[in-house]
């Protein structure tokens, strides 16, 4: 009998062990998927690819602005859309992840976005003339929630936790 209990013991202890080893395994995968994505993401805003980052958004994604105001999809994408095709130049464009949190049904990460653009303002920007260049440095902090979809993770909801820089008017010819 002691040695039933043993060995029934010793099995529960490998199965464990298994099951542990398989979360670390998993959690490594997600972590690389979103090490991934945000590169990515990177790349896009390099190449003022709005319809790439666009791609990473689920069906029911929202943005909540750093005013707690919360944009749909399709009002977010717009302005990404508008904002990507008004950039005339792009200096610098890192994403940086913060800190990255799995969670049994989603994943959480906190990344920092940096931008350095030559951007020209169009007849929709308030307070700046038509056709005037602005160079834009700012970094946006956002806390990113991403959820699986069929093997696939996407974007759900992205909340501006945090927003820094600003714009300073430059010569037509993209210079400094």
């Amino acid at each position: 009998m002691k040695r039933f209990l043993t060995a029934g013991i010793l099995a529960l202890c490998l199965l464990s062990s298994q099951i542990a080893r398989a979360q670390e395994d998993r959690d490594v995968k997600i972590k690389a998927e979103m090490v991934e994505n945000y590169l990515i993401w990177q790349e896009a805003m390099k190449l003022t690819d709005a319809e790439r980052i666009i791609s990473f958004e689920s069906r029911e994604f929202t943005t909540t602005e750093f005013s707690g105001e919360i944009t749909s999809k399709s009002d977010s994408n717009a302005r990404l859309r508008s904002e990507m095709s008004a950039i005339r130049k792009v200096n610098a464009a890192r994403v940086a992840i913060k800190k990255l949190t799995i969670e049994p049904n989603r994943v959480v990460v906190l990344s920092n976005k940096h931008y350095d653009v030559i951007t020209e303002a169009t007849n929709t920007d308030t307070n700046k003339p038509n056709g005037m260049f602005f160079k834009v440095k700012y970094t946006l902090t956002s806390r990113d929630i991403w959820v699986e979809y069929g093997g696939t993770w996407m974007l759900k909801r992205t909340e501006i936790v945090g927003f820094s820089g600003g714009a300073t008017s430059v010569k037509n010819d993209f210079s400094d």
